[in-house]
């Protein structure tokens, strides 16, 4: 047994776009993030229900129609684990209301670049580079 092994890190990923959700998930790996990449927010749902060590959630604002979108989500995973650690990311950032972007911390930008959008969402996480 190893009680010096540092416990994995998860982060629930949505996002409905395959390619950011995977450019993502390599640019935030690291030795103790587990990344758990899904498309979207009602998959998602069951995800962060069972499994409680799902502490961080990086969520896309815009969802597919039918589905509920990043803010809901974000909400929903505040109130069911106190605790939670939210980044809301968006290449459309007029989509958050002011009173959600105070809720939130604002929204990260996808148009910044995915360096600069990797580095802002492990400082909203904390998670370490």
């Amino acid at each position: 047994m190893n009680f010096g092994a540092k416990k994995s890190t998860k982060v629930l990923l949505i996002d409905d776009d395959a390619t950011y959700r995977t450019l993502l998930d390599a640019a935030l790996q690291h030795d103790n993030v587990t990344i758990i990449g899904i498309k979207d927010t009602l998959l998602a749902l069951p995800l962060f229900e069972n499994d409680a060590d799902i502490l961080h959630v990086i969520v896309d604002l815009r969802m597919p129609l039918s589905k509920p979108n990043g803010i809901s989500f974000a909400r929903m995973a505040k109130f069911k684990r106190k605790g939670t650690k939210v980044a809301l990311i968006s290449g459309e950032q007029e989509l958050l209301t002011v009173e959600d972007a105070a809720e939130f911390g604002g929204v990260l930008a996808k148009d910044d670049g995915l360096p600069a959008l990797v580095s802002k969402i492990r400082q909203r996480l904390e998670l370490a580079a």
